[in-house]
């Protein structure tokens, strides 16, 4: 099956996507070929609100109750997420194939700079007119019509800005920094409404987030930059999306192929050790010590 994502390195499921028809076209981006098969969305019934209001929760549960109400008992995270889009989008299409139909509808309107996109993308966010809108990019000094495709660009270099600036290894997975500037200027707020909206708007797939996102799932007590994350995340709704449909999170998780690290190895390879106090405890920790030794100095020079 090919390996889709919206959009994502490979998504870890076995839900074919199934054979849509219809108007607004909604993209599957395939990260590691960079190819796209287009799904197509159904025309937006949204509900009635000012989104940017103090009822925006009351608009998220309503969503959802219409996307669960229209979904029935199904568990397949790609149409899940696709009646969700289709209840949650206002304004003009997705995407568009022409500039014919340009200026139908409403949008989010988003200035930035390629070579400096996090930082004025931050900038920015605070002034978006209301999220249920398709965001409309322009670069700096760039006049192209944004048919979907700097909307694409945008989420994923503001996503990959995350994974390469603001995330670190931790128990073989990715975990967000906590950092006291960042919060104050409300980064992890900003990056989980980015997060949700690329999912939404069909950008990448936030793969990088899928550890963090889990945990909050998990209800286990956050720390101040994952409540702020879950906020942002809240806002779009994909949060309770997840909690209501837990499916949908096989479509955030990585790929399963990551390599082989020095931690797992250590993990597959559990050693069953002698009666402690032995002396052939000792000569097994005194050996097994060795063998750690070993498989790191190997890990060392494959770098």
């Amino acid at each position: 099956m090919p390996q889709h994502q919206l959009v994502q390195p490979a998504i870890n499921t076995d839900f074919d996507l199934p054979d849509l028809a219809a108007a607004p076209q909604y993209q599957l981006l395939d990260e590691q070929t960079n190819s796209a098969s287009e799904v197509v969305l159904e025309t937006s019934q949204p509900i009635p609100a000012g989104y940017e209001e103090v009822n925006w929760e009351t608009v998220v549960e309503g969503v959802i109750n219409n996307t669960l109400s229209a979904l029935g008992d199904t568990q397949d995270p790609v149409a899940i997420l696709r009646e969700y889009c289709n209840a949650f989008l206002c304004g003009r299409p997705l995407n568009l194939s022409t500039e014919e139909n340009f200026t139908t509808g409403a949008v989010s309107s988003v200035t930035v700079a390629r070579n400096n996109l996090f930082e004025t993308a931050i900038e920015e966010l605070p002034y978006l007119e209301d999220i249920r809108n398709p965001l409309c990019v322009t670069f700096y000094g760039e006049m192209a019509a944004d048919l979907g495709g700097p909307r694409r660009e945008f989420f994923g270099k503001f996503l990959h800005h995350v994974k390469a600036i603001m995330m670190v290894v931790e128990d073989d997975h990715l975990a967000l920094v906590e950092n006291p500037e960042w919060l104050a200027k409300r980064l992890y707020y900003y990056i989980g409404v980015i997060a949700g909206l690329s999912m939404i708007q069909g950008g990448i797939t936030p793969t990088m987030l899928y550890y963090e996102i889990q945990h909050l799932l998990l209800e286990q007590r956050p720390l101040e930059h994952q409540r702020q994350f879950e906020e942002g995340l809240s806002r779009t709704g994909i949060r309770q999306l997840l909690r209501s449909r837990p499916s949908v999170k096989f479509l955030i998780m990585p790929s399963a192929s990551t390599g082989l690290t020095v931690q797992k190895l250590i993990r597959l390879l559990q050693p069953r050790f002698s009666e402690e106090g032995s002396n052939t405890h000792r000569a097994e920790t005194t050996m097994y010590a060795k063998f750690i030794k070993y498989i790191r100095e190997v890990a060392g020079e494959l770098k």
